[in-house]
C-alpha cells in the first residue's frame, strides 16, 4: 500500500469533524456533567448520556483519551489541510475533496436535508472533541485543526463515501500525476444463524471486519447509551462519531467489503471553436471552472500554494486530460448528506422494519450487511449505491462512455429491495466473506444473478474463507455457541476452490530435482493445509506466497480467481524462503507461530491469523524476520439473541482501545487475541458498572 493511499484511506469510513471554512454558529448543547464514562476491566469505554448529543460528546472524549493522535490523523483527511500536514501526498487528498464538490453540496443541502436530531448529535460530538483539544493543546498536531463543526463533519462524510465507491479511481487514468486508487478490501466475515440450526434455539451473529491492527484505521471498541433510545456496543474507526457495526437490545449487524461498479466516466463532446462548451442531447452547455489552491508543505516549515483546475458539468465533476480531452465522472455519493442520519438510525433501529427503513436512506455507499435480531430474523444485503442499468446492457462500463447522449447516462440507483438480498432462508444460515453476493446462503435461497445487471457484482465466485464456510455448513447440522465461535476462528484451508486448484502444481513437482529445497517441497506436498502455530509447512507457505504475490502484483481478488503458478516460480519462491529463514532464524524448521507474531513495544505473541483464512491476517516483515500483522482479524463480535434480547455478547480486538504501547490492558488484550479468547460484554448498566471508582465525567 502506498504512502499516499495510507493518507486517503482514513476517509473510507471516517465520519469526523474538521476545520471549518464555512459560516456556522456553534451551539454548545452538552453539559459535561450529563455525560458519564465507565472503563471496564479491559479499558473499553461505556458512555452514558441523558441525550444522544451527550452520548456523542462522551464518545468523542473517550476516543480522544485513548488515541487523540490517531483521531487527528483521521480528522486531517477530511479537513482540506492534509497538504499542509503531509506535503504532496496530502495534496492529492485535498484535491479529491475539491474535485467531487463536497463543499458545494453541503452549502446546497445542509439546511434542507440535515434533520434537527442529526445536527444535535453532530454538535455534541464536535463539542466533545473540541473540548478535549482545548484541554490538551500540547497534543494538537496541526495549528488550526480545532475547533470543528458539523458542516465540516458532513464534508468528511461526502469525501469518504465518494472515495469508497471508487470515484477516485478514474483520476489516475485521466490526469498526469499520482492519485490514489481504491484498493481491495481484505478479509472481512459476517455470519448469522437462525434458531432452527442452533442447539439452544437462539439466533447467532458473528461480526468480523478486518482492517489495520493499529493506527488511525484500527477499530475502536465502545458502548454508547442515551436516555433517548441509543444503546449500542460495537466498533468504529478512530475519530468516527457513531458506532458502525455491533448490536443493541434488539438487533445486530456486521459489514464486509463488496465489489460493484458504482462510477461511470463520460467523454464530453466539446464544441469546436467555443471554449469550454460541450454538447449534450444536441444542446450546448458551458463548463463551470473550479480552480483550487492547495497549500502544500515543503520541508518542516515552508508552505507554498499550488493551483489545480477542475470543472463542473451537467454530469458532475470534470477533469481535463493531458491530451486535452474532458471527462465527467458520475457517481451517487456526492449527491447526499444523509449518512450521519443513516448511521444513527441503524444504531437505534428496534426491528427489521426500522432497520430497513434506515438502509432505505441509501447514504451508505457500499458494504455487504449481515443482520440478526431477537425475533429470529436473519438478513443479508449487498448494500451499495449501485446505478440502475438494464439487464442485457452489454456496454463496457470500465471504459469511458460517450457523454453527449443522456440515454446512456443512468438516472437512479437500485433500491434496497432491488439489490441482492436474502431474508430468513430455509437452511437457517447466511454469510459473506467478500465473496459473490449470489452465494450468501444455501443454493435454493440465493438471489438469481440473471435478474440483475452484471455490474452489481465484479467479483464472481468464492474465496478460501467463503468456500471453507460452505464446507462447515455442509458438515454440521446444528451449532452450539462454542461450535459457532470456533467456526469463525477456523484455520483450515478448504478442500476446493479456484485458488486451491491453482496450487496443484505443487503436488506435481518431483522434489528430488531440487535437492537444496527438497525437504521443504515435500513438507508442502504432505501438508493437510491446516494452519496451526506448530505447523512448519504453514510458515513456508506464508513466506513463499508473499514472494509470489509481490512479484506478480496479486491482490485479495486472486483468492477468488486463483493464481498462475508455474513449477519454476514456486521453486524460486521456496529458495527465497529458505534464504530468509536461514538468515533470520538460522534453521529451516520455522513454525508458523515463530514466523507470524502480533507485536507492540517489547511484547509479542503468536498471531493466530493467516492470509485468507477466517481469522485473516496479512503481515509485513519486522526487523528480525518475523511477520507482524498490518491488516488483521482486527475486530470480532459475537452476539446471541433470544426473544427478550441479547443473551451473550463477546468481543475481541488486537490491542484494546488504547494507543498507549505501554498499557498493561493492551498487553492483556493482545494475549487474548493470540489465544482467540473473546471477552464478555453487556448492554445493561447494572452489569457494567461494578466499581463506581471507574465512573467519571469528561470536562
Amino acid at each position: 500500500m502506498t504512502k499516499l493511499l495510507s493518507f486517503l484511506l482514513p476517509i473510507i469510513v471516517l465520519i469526523s469533524c474538521s476545520t471549518s471554512k464555512m459560516e456556522y454558529t456553534d451551539h454548545s448543547l452538552v453539559d459535561p456533567k450529563d455525560v458519564q464514562i465507565y472503563r471496564d476491566d479491559y479499558g473499553v469505554p461505556h458512555i452514558f448520556g441523558k441525550t444522544d448529543a451527550d452520548a456523542a460528546y462522551g464518545l468523542a472524549w473517550a476516543n480522544a483519551e485513548d488515541a487523540f493522535g490517531w483521531m487527528q490523523e483521521t480528522l486531517l483527511a477530511g479537513s482540506g489541510r492534509m497538504a499542509r500536514y503531509s506535503g504532496k501526498d496530502g495534496a492529492a487528498v485535498d484535491f479529491f475533496n475539491h474535485f467531487i464538490g463536497a463543499e458545494k453540496l453541503i452549502k446546497e443541502k445542509f439546511d434542507s436535508d440535515v434533520s434537527k436530531e442529526t445536527l444535535r448529535y453532530m454538535e455534541g460530538f464536535c463539542q466533545g472533541i473540541n473540548a478535549y483539544a482545548a484541554a490538551h493543546p500540547d497534543e494538537v498536531i496541526l495549528k488550526g485543526l480545532f475547533p470543528t463543526n458539523p458542516k465540516e463533519l458532513l464534508k468528511s462524510y461526502v469525501v469518504s463515501m465518494s472515495f469508497l465507491v471508487g470515484a477516485s479511481n478514474p483520476i489516475q487514468k485521466i490526469m498526469d500525476g499520482e492519485f490514489p486508487v481504491n484498493e481491495d478490501g481484505l478479509g472481512s466475515n459476517a455470519i448469522a444463524l437462525a434458531s432452527n440450526i442452533t442447539t439452544d434455539k437462539q439466533t447467532y451473529l458473528a461480526i468480523n471486519p478486518h482492517f489495520y491492527a493499529e493506527g488511525p484505521l484500527s477499530f475502536y471498541e465502545a458502548h454508547v447509551n442515551s436516555e433517548e433510545g441509543l444503546n449500542f456496543h460495537g466498533a468504529l474507526f478512530q475519530g468516527m462519531m457513531a458506532v458502525v457495526m455491533g448490536n443493541n437490545e434488539n438487533l445486530g449487524y456486521g459489514m464486509t467489503y463488496n465489489h460493484f461498479d458504482g462510477v461511470d466516466v463520460f467523454k464530453l463532446k466539446m464544441v469546436e471553436g467555443e471554449k469550454l462548451t460541450y454538447e449534450l442531447d444536441g444542446k450546448k452547455h458551458q463548463l463551470e471552472k473550479r480552480k483550487v489552491w492547495l497549500k502544500v508543505k515543503l520541508g518542516k516549515v515552508l508552505v507554498i500554494p499550488v493551483s489545480r483546475m477542475t470543472y463542473w458539468s451537467e454530469l458532475g465533476p470534470v477533469l481535463k486530460s493531458k491530451d486535452g480531452e474532458f471527462f465527467a465522472v458520475k457517481f451517487w455519493a456526492n449527491t447526499t448528506v444523509r449518512l450521519p442520519e443513516q448511521l444513527i438510525a441503524m444504531n437505534k433501529a428496534t426491528d427489521l422494519k426500522s432497520f430497513k427503513a434506515a438502509l432505505d436512506i441509501q447514504a451508505l455507499a457500499m458494504f455487504n450487511i449481515v443482520y440478526a435480531d431477537k425475533e429470529d430474523n436473519i438478513y443479508y444485503i449487498s448494500n451499495g449505491q449501485v446505478p440502475y442499468r438494464p439487464i442485457g446492457d452489454e456496454r463496457d462500463y470500465s471504459k469511458a462512455l460517450p457523454g453527449d447522449n443522456s440515454e446512456l447516462i443512468w438516472q437512479r440507483i437500485l433500491s434496497i429491495d432491488e439489490l441482492p438480498n436474502v431474508l430468513n432462508p430455509d437452511c437457517g444460515y447466511i454469510f459473506n466473506s467478500n465473496n459473490s453476493p449470489f452465494n450468501a446462503t444455501c443454493t435454493d435461497n440465493n438471489c438469481d444473478p440473471n435478474l440483475l445487471h452484471k455490474s452489481v457484482n465484479l467479483w464472481d465466485g468464492g474465496n478460501n474463507r467463503s468456500n471453507r464456510l460452505e464446507e462447515i455448513f455442509n458438515e454440521t447440522i446444528e451449532f452450539d455457541w462454542e461450535k459457532f465461535k470456533s467456526m469463525k476462528f477456523d484455520t483450515q484451508f478448504p478442500q476446493s476452490g479456484k485458488f486451491i486448484e491453482s496450487l496443484r502444481v505443487i503436488n506435481q513437482i518431483d522434489a528430488t530435482k531440487y535437492e537444496d529445497v527438497q525437504a521443504p517441497i515435500e513438507w508442502m506436498q504432505n501438508w493437510d493445509r491446516h494452519v496451526t502455530n506448530e505447523s512448519v509447512p504453514a510458515a513456508w507457505f506464508a513466506r513463499a506466497m508473499m514472494i509470489i504475490f509481490k512479484k506478480n502484483g496479486y491482490t485479495d481478488k486472486h483468492f477468488i480467481t486463483g493464481i498462475d503458478l508455474s513449477e519454476e516460480e514456486f521453486v524460486a519462491a521456496m529458495r527465497g524462503t529458505k534464504e530468509n529463514f536461514m538468515t533470520n532464524f538460522g534453521k529451516l524448521e520455522v513454525t508458523k507461530g515463530e514466523l507470524m507474531r502480533v507485536r507492540r513495544a517489547d511484547k509479542n505473541f503468536p498471531d493466530p491469523g493467516f492470509p485468507d483464512l477466517l481469522p485473516a491476517s496479512y503481515g509485513k516483515e519486522y526487523g528480525d524476520g518475523t511477520l507482524v500483522p498490518v491488516f488483521s482479524d482486527s475486530y470480532t463480535h459475537f452476539v446471541s439473541f433470544d426473544k427478550n434480547g441479547p443473551t451473550k455478547i463477546e468481543t475481541l480486538t488486537v490491542f484494546g482501545p488504547s494507543s498507549d504501547t505501554t498499557s498493561e490492558r493492551s498487553t492483556i488484550e493482545m494475549e487474548r487475541y493470540s489465544k482467540q479468547q473473546p471477552k464478555s460484554m453487556s448492554l445493561n448498566r447494572s452489569e457494567i458498572v461494578k466499581d463506581e471508582g471507574r465512573l467519571y465525567y469528561p470536562k
